[in-house]
């Protein structure tokens, strides 16, 4: 088994990584605009996903008083760990 992934809290320079796996999965609204936008309501809610010292993954959890949003979880294409594409 391979090193696992860690998550952490996004940096604010990394939200034109979260646009651009977005991007490659054809969601056209999710631009960087978006994750901005997410990024200044709630910062902690944005996390990244690393292996072996390297984003690849993201995630949007937001709260917005007593309800919340949890999406945007997207994973670079070609990892092992995710190679046959389930959530198509």
């Amino acid at each position: 088994m391979g090193t696992p992934a860690t998550v952490r809290p996004m940096r604010g320079d990394e939200l034109g990584f979260a646009a651009s796996l977005t991007l490659g999965e054809q969601w056209h609204s999710e631009t960087i605009e978006e994750f901005e936008a997410f990024f200044a309501h709630d910062p902690a809610g944005c996390l990244v996903a690393e292996l072996d010292a390297r984003p690849v993954g993201i995630g949007v959890a937001t709260a917005y008083g007593t309800v919340g949003f949890l999406g945007q979880i997207v994973v670079a294409p070609g990892l092992p760990c995710c190679s046959n594409r389930m959530g198509r």
